[in-house]
């Protein structure tokens, strides 16, 4: 998780084959909340897991340490990176290209042009087989299915009436997409299916950055509001039955500052 504020990223993916839940949480805790409400270090955290990596990106430039031995080093221009599934490649994006790299950072290649650009406009994800990438376009209006090696592409969703931001990702089953549409803000879980919404504005209104976990039972998203929280909802695919949010972890109250949910 990351914020387009004071700290210094806009977008942070961790690796590790080991990462717990709860050492994942406290690197979303030091790396979103000020110093002086720390409440762990990232030396407690590279501890439990040395060789976990992460990436980030601050000012456009990409980041990269590992947290066992914390040296964060600028690795090229690019937004929003994110590691595939198995840690084996990176996607990323300069304007409205997007680009995957292998792990240690060469084999650059661009698979499309034409996406979604900006801070909190910009919105793919992997699929969780690592064979595609969900990616919004620059209309705002179109989701386009991306294969990660050839880069061919189909439309897998076209909304109807708002624009969307910040999310547009499958979950584990590849039936169910996630988004976030704009004015009201508000997620929609898309089933593709049967090509219907499972929640409308009233249900999930006013909360932003929605993010599938790993297994598809439940997403994460902030809260719209002056603390900002990380909120969880849980999710059955078989029924398409939404949980009431519920608060997983806090933020600092500055407000105004927007967050990015997604899980590495």
């Amino acid at each position: 998780a990351g914020r387009k504020g004071d700290r210094p990223m806009g977008c942070a993916t961790l690796r590790s084959q080991n990462a717990g839940a709860a050492a994942a949480v406290a690197v979303v805790a030091i790396l979103v909340a000020p110093a002086a409400t720390w409440g762990t270090t990232i030396a407690d955290v590279g501890a439990q897991i040395p060789g976990g990596r992460l990436i980030w990106e601050s000012g456009n430039y990409i980041y990269h340490s590992t947290l066992g031995n914390w040296s964060p080093q600028q690795i090229k221009p690019g937004y929003r990176p994110k590691w595939s599934p198995d840690g084996t490649r990176i996607a990323y994006s300069v304007g409205d290209r997007l680009y995957v790299m292998n792990s240690d950072f060469t084999g650059d290649a661009q698979l499309i042009a034409g996406i979604s650009a900006g801070w909190w406009e910009t919105a793919y994800s992997w699929t969780r087989d690592g064979g595609y990438l969900t990616v919004l376009m620059g209309d705002k209006r179109t989701v386009r299915k991306v294969n990660a090696l050839t880069g061919d592409s189909t439309v897998i969703y076209v909304d109807p009436s708002q624009d969307l931001a910040e999310s547009a990702e499958i979950d584990a089953t590849g039936r169910y997409l996630l988004l976030f549409r704009l004015s009201p803000n508000h997620i929609r879980v898309w089933d593709m299916q049967n090509n219907v919404a499972l929640t409308n504005p009233a249900d999930l209104g006013w909360n932003c950055t929605p993010a599938w976990a790993p297994d598809g039972s439940y997403f994460v998203n902030t809260e719209d509001g002056v603390s900002r929280p990380i909120m969880k909802c849980t999710f059955n695919p078989w029924s398409g039955s939404i949980g009431d949010p519920t608060y997983l972890v806090g933020m600092d109250g500055l407000g105004q500052n927007n967050y990015v949910c997604h899980f590495g």
